[in-house]
Order: C-alpha cells, then structure tokens, then sequence
C-alpha cells in the first residue's frame, strides 16, 4: 500500500507575543555567505490550500524557508492529495533549510507519486539528502540507479559520491587526541570561520544577538568576533564582536583574516541582492594610529563585477579565497592573488584542477609551514555535504586533495578548518547532529576543535599514467588514479584520487610506514595496478601503464551512384555485437564526416556494421575481434 502523506508539528524556540497578537519566529543560518531568516508569520484565517501555498511563495520570496515549510505542508493538506509539484517545493524547501532527513522524506514521496515521471531529475537530491542524513546504504543504491537511468549527470561527480558513502559505510576513522565543541562560544545561533591568532586569541563570526527579543521584521546579520585563548586551546571567555567599522549594520559581516603585519584586516561583508541572497565580496580596512579606516572594496582582480567572493584567508603575502567567477572548474573555486608593493593585488590565479572540483570548493587555509592548503569542498569523494580536505606541495604544485575522514568530517557540513601554529590543534565548523539549534537538529554551525597528532614522515608520490604501446610514453589525460592504503588485514582503503589533466604528472603524499597500491583506470582501458612500499625512500615515481581493452575500428563510408566513389558524410554507423543467439544488440552509432567514422570495439565478440543513409541502399559487415589486432579499417 502507498505510504500516505503526513504533516508534521513545527517545533520553534524563540518566540515572542507582538501587541497584534502575532507570533514572531527569529532564526538564521548562515552558510557560504547564505542567509535564511525567520520573519513574522502572516495571519492564518484563509484556510483554504491556495492561501496557505500563496503565504508560502512570499516566505520563500524573503528566503524563509522554516516558515516556508509550515504552511507548505498545510497546503497539501487541505488540497486532499499528494501533489509532485507542492512535495517537491516542500522537499526543496526542506533542503535548503538543511532539515535533510525532512527533505529526503520528502523527495522520495515526490518520486512515489511521479507518476507521469516529470520529476525523476530530483533522484539526484533525494540520494544527497539520504547521504547528508547519514543514510549512505540507501544513498548509494539511488546513485546507482541513477547511474543506470540515463540521467544526464556529471559522471566524475557521481562516482565520488559513491566513493564517498563507502568510505563512510567503512567506518574508519582517523586518529586524533580528542574532539570537542567550544560551548563557551556555541549557540542556538550559528558560529563559523574560527581562525586562532599568534597572541593567544581567535577571531570567528557568529549570527548571534545580544538579545534574544527583537522588534518584528528584523533580520540577523553576521558579525565578527574575538576571544583569548589558553596554551591549550580551550577558550578562556565568550568573544566580542570586533569594532563596528568592520562589523556594519544591516550587512553581513564574516570570514576574518589579518595581513602577515597585522596592520591590514580582510574579510566578507556581503549586502542583500535583489534575489534576496548576499552578494559577497571581500573588503579590507588598515589599522592606522590604532584605529582601523573604513573598509574598502577590493578591486576588479578579487572582485569582478557580477561575481560572489567570499572566505578570504591571507598568509605568506598570498592572498586565497572563494569565487564562481568564469574560468573555474565547478561552481565555488579557490582561488590566490599576490599582494603587490602597491597594495594592490595581482590578477587572481585558480588553484587548478587537482584542489577545485565540478562541485563547490570553499574556505581555504594555507599553512606555509608544512607547505599544506585545507579547505572545504562537495565535489570531491566526501562523508557527506561539504567535507574538509588537505593537499601537499605548495603554489603551483598541490598533491591530490585527502579526506581528513571522520570524525572530522561528518554526514552534514564541515568547513573553515584552520590550524594554531603548534599545529597541536585545529578548529573547524560543523552543524552535524549534536550541534545546538534554534529549529531542526542540522539547521545550525558550532565551531569544534580538534586535537592534532604529529604526522607521520611523509614523501611524495608521483608518476604518469600512459598507454603500454606507445614507446614515448606520452602522459595520459583524463585517467583516474587512485591511491589506495593496504590495511592490517590486507584489504584496500581508499586515501585519495585525482584525474590527469595537461599532460602533467600525478602526485600523492604518503606515509612512509605504510604501504599502498596506486591504480590508474581510463574508459577504454584495462586497469593498471603498481604497488608501493616507501620505507626508506625520500620520493617515488612510479608510472601506471594500461592497455587499451578494446580495438580501435574505423573507417569512410562511401556513396556509389555507378559513376562515382565519393565518401559520404552524414550516414549513420551502427555498432552491433551479435550474441550467441544470433541477436543484435546495439552498442553505438556515430555519424560519419569526411573524416570518416571511429569505434573501440570489444574483444572477442562478433560485430556487425551498418551504414545507412536516406536516398542510399543501407550495407552492413560482419567483424570478428577474436585476432590479434590493434586496429581494423573498413
């Protein structure tokens, strides 16, 4: 029997009476520079399914997404069936409040009663909200299916998903003195960005209000906080905002990071746009006589017109930061621009394909010490949302990013990792369960922090990966290499993978008291496996030759009309493997140009070609790929 849609109660803390008699609700939370605000509730006498969606529309209008949901649900409600187009509103509205348990119940009962299949394109996010919830046994079966579907999805995003849900299935976990949330400065509120200083203090940013009771309509802005610290990390007191040059009213305010001298502080003040989300950008101010000017802009180099730039971190004379400016790789790059005698910055430069991902990659912090960059991402194989990661090698030349794996990272959302300069504790952001909330029990950032263990001696791992029959062994592009740990008991664990891209080597860094298999796979190809065991050495190379696991068919077709042999472009070829039983099954068709047309056919099977055209006879051969061959022509 299908499952009947069910509303459910809507549980709220922070409430107060206006003299009109309505309820207020206050919240926010902050994301990416995001913000989802709580404003008065309209009142509720139309109770007819239309009036409640149409209350609905407006809330959402002003990013209130949590009031959103109430009337919503009541609209399904009253309009007596389980309508696709209101659940998948609600699931998405559910989403972005990151209520993901609501919002992958929701998105499977818009898949259950998609009967006409105009909303099998949300599979994808019902199978991240099972993730985010923690569900990655039956996240991986929906990507799974989706990978089957025919869906048009990014297949590189896809497979790290999944690879991401196994290695969350695993249970491993990294080995780490403790973890613990900083309650002294937690809220029901969001806190974010925790940055320690040289002299004992961390600066963060938090949507908290110094009173819990506000005048109706008034949103909550981020501001910009600092705190002292003891020796060992914990906080000694709740911080303070900063001074309210830096931290504006009526704007969001984040992402604090001081220059190498500490006479110049840069950070995120981001303004509402005209689609009710912040237009960030990153602005500096100079301490001058004590005093700190008013912040600037930077210029068109770290902002471009049209363009959201966020999570700025300065170290080094480098500045880092967060843009989907054009020429990145995904959505969110990071990206690093160098400070010039002048003040200015040089043009931003991305940080490249082995650091950004097709996803979101977001709040970078360089330790120039170690020669690391951590940041967070969504598009790399991950536990959940977006998880911290760390690469090796310094500008210009980064390893393949590593998962800090769990408990670090979690189902929800990890970011703003940074490190003291002991580099015995990191701090980070999390809105896991367990975290303190005003509304659903992942709505929510606490700041964490994190006891490090000294690493281990690491060296790096390099090589290319190239086709066993080409003598020059010319450097693969688009393989996927992937570097795997053999554990105690002999099986593999993924640590990390990249693809080539330019023709430039991979590069790993690796414990050298421990051993790993390091794989290289291309579609088309047979997979190529080297094992390595470090001890003793200072770096590696090591190159992964594979074989091409089918042979490469091509040829013209030609257009006879008994005067003339012309070749023909625009016919079709069809690729056919002829079964046991005599079947044809269809594997490919290409049209063929003056070029003429090109398949990799598999080994040893029988295979029909067909050419067709309109206007022409069609004409069909018959191929058997049971020799010895590198390449046929037809």
């Amino acid at each position: 029997m299908m499952k009947k849609y069910k509303t459910k109660k809507s549980n709220y803390f922070i409430v107060r009476m206006t003299k009109k008699g309505k309820c207020q609700i206050v919240f926010f939370s902050f994301i990416l520079m995001m913000s989802f605000s709580l404003t008065a509730q309209p009142g509720k006498g139309q109770q007819s399914w239309l009036s409640n969606y149409e209350i609905a529309q407006q809330l959402l209008k002003k990013s209130s997404y949590y009031n959103a949901t109430e009337y919503l649900e009541k609209a399904i409600e009253l309009k007596g069936k389980n309508d696709p187009e209101l659940l998948h509103l609600l699931a998405r509205t559910y989403e972005l409040a990151r209520d993901y348990e609501n919002a992958a119940l929701h998105y499977e009962f818009v898949l259950r009663n998609d009967s006409d299949n105009k909303f099998n394109h949300v599979r994808w996010n019902y199978a991240r909200m099972l993730k985010q919830s923690g569900n990655c046994e039956e996240a991986v079966k929906e990507f799974r299916v989706i990978a089957t579907s025919g869906m048009e999805v990014d297949k590189i995003r896809l497979k790290n998903e999944v690879e991401g849900c196994e290695m969350a299935m695993s249970g491993k976990e990294a080995d780490y003195n403790s973890l613990d949330k900083l309650d002294v400065i937690n809220s029901g509120y969001s806190e974010y960005a925790p940055i320690p200083l040289e002299g004992g203090e961390l600066i963060y940013s938090t949507l908290k209000s110094d009173e819990y009771i506000r005048p109706e309509d008034e949103m909550l802005y981020s501001k910009i906080h600092k705190t002292t610290l003891e020796k060992n990390g914990e906080l000694i007191e709740e911080g303070s905002p900063m001074t309210e040059i830096i931290n504006k009213t009526g704007v969001h305010n984040g992402h604090g990071t001081y220059s190498d001298n500490g006479e110049k502080f840069y950070f995120t003040r981001c303004p509402s746009g005209t689609d009710n989300l912040p237009d960030c950008m990153i602005f500096v101010t100079t301490l001058v006589n004590e005093d700190w000017t008013e912040p600037r802009r930077l210029g068109v180099d770290i902002n471009p017109e049209g363009t959201r730039n966020s999570t700025p971190y300065f170290k080094d004379g480098k500045l880092f930061f967060s843009s989907n400016r054009t020429g990145g790789m995904g959505g969110m790059d990071l990206w690093m621009a160098y400070l010039q005698e002048d003040g200015s910055f040089s043009r931003a430069e991305n940080l490249g394909r082995f650091i950004n991902s097709t996803g979101d990659d977001i709040s970078p912090f360089y330790d120039k010490k170690n020669n690391k960059i951590y940041f967070s991402s969504d598009g790399h194989p991950g536990y959940g949302g977006f998880d911290i990661f760390k690469a090796h090698g310094g500008i210009g030349k980064w390893t393949a990013p590593e998962n800090l794996s769990q408990p670090i990272n979690s189902p929800a959302d990890d970011m703003y990792f940074s490190i003291a300069d002991d580099n015995a504790v990191g701090y980070f952001s999390s809105n896991r369960k367990g975290t303190e909330a005003v509304d659903n029990s992942t709505c929510c950032d606490d700041i964490f922090k994190v006891g490090l263990n000294p690493e281990a001696q690491t060296i790096e791992l390099e090589g290319i990966v190239y086709d066993k029959k080409d003598p020059l062994k010319t450097p693969m592009e688009g393989a996927r290499v992937e570097l795997l740990e053999i554990n105690d008991e002999g099986d593999l664990d993924l640590v990390s993978s990249i693809v080539t891209f330019n023709q430039e080597p991979f590069a790993f860094r690796v414990d050298n008291s421990k051993k790993y298999v390091i794989r290289g796979t291309k579609e088309g190809y047979t997979v190529g496996e080297e094992t390595i065991f470090p001890y003793g050495d200072n770096n590696i190379r090591k190159d992964i030759g594979v074989e091409k696991d089918c042979i490469e068919l091509n040829g013209w077709v030609f257009g006879n009309d008994s005067k003339t042999k012309n070749i023909l472009p625009g016919a079709t070829v069809q690729l056919y493997e002829i079964n046991d039983k005599g079947e044809m099954i269809e594997i490919e068709r290409v049209l063929s140009s003056q070029d003429g047309y090109e398949f990799c056919v598999p080994i040893d099977k029988k295979i029909r070609l067909v050419a067709s055209k309109e206007g022409y006879l069609t004409d069909s051969y018959d191929i058997s790929t049971d020799g010895n061959y590198d390449k046929i022509r037809y």
